[in-house]
């Protein structure tokens, strides 16, 4: 009852699509018509308060599609610093294992078709990671290198038994380093493709989410591929 209230009855807020008043939105409206009326002077009177709505709305999305722009790019950024990790090692697993299979030909001259391959192996995944590096995020360039990975893991698992059977070979400086590297290496490579993955995964599913996959078309955020 009006009269059983302090200070009278007080009206309801009105409803409507909005459910109540939102203080903060009449502040910016407020806001963003001062703004608007020191740059634009007199081509802004006469506005009405659905444009006005409008222009909030327009702004609202705008700021939210820089900011979620600035994610995906720093998300991508991080896959390109991961992937300088996994270039290094691999160039480092390169510069070991030639001068060990130079060594290798004349000591295992009859084993030529096995080194072959490891060097062909070898020249293709330079060749992939070189091809990479100018984007490291692009998946069909990451599934090559990964193939190519694959074929070398083959290639050198065939080599590295032979060279097991052949004392006189470990025994060679050249090739003693190169196993020792490819020791060392190993699992410093698994840990630097894991970290490449993880980064790619989260660009992915950033992009992929609802709504800032309806950026994707606009500024090519394309899948990044696994290692």
């Amino acid at each position: 009852h009006p009269h059983l209230l302090p200070g009278g009855a007080r009206r309801a807020a009105p409803l409507g699509p909005w459910l109540r008043p939102l203080p903060g939105l009449r502040i910016a409206r407020t806001w963003l018509e001062r703004v608007a009326r020191r740059r634009f002077g007199s081509r802004i009177r006469g506005m009405s308060s659905t444009q006005w709505w409008l222009l909030g709305v327009a702004a609202v999305l705008l700021f939210w599609m820089v900011g979620a722009h600035n994610r995906v790019v720093a998300l991508r950024n991080a896959i390109v610093t991961a992937w300088a990790s996994c270039d290094e090692l691999l160039r480092q697993r390169a510069e070991a294992l030639a001068p060990a299979l130079a060594a290798l030909r004349p000591l295992m001259a009859a084993e030529g078709a096995a080194i072959d391959a490891v060097a062909q192996a070898l020249a293709q995944v330079s060749q992939q990671a070189e091809a990479l590096r100018p984007r490291p995020a692009r998946a069909h360039a990451v599934a090559e290198l990964a193939v190519a990975e694959t074929t070398l893991a083959g290639a050198l698992a065939r080599l590295l038994a032979l060279v097991e059977h052949e004392a006189a070979a470990r025994a060679t400086p050249e090739v003693a380093q190169a196993l020792q590297a490819l020791k060392d290496l190993a699992p410093r490579l698994a840990f630097a493709r894991q970290a490449f993955n993880e980064a790619g995964r989260q660009y992915n599913e950033a992009v992929a989410q609802f709504p800032t996959s309806l950026l994707q078309p606009v500024f090519r955020f394309d899948a990044a591929g696994q290692l």
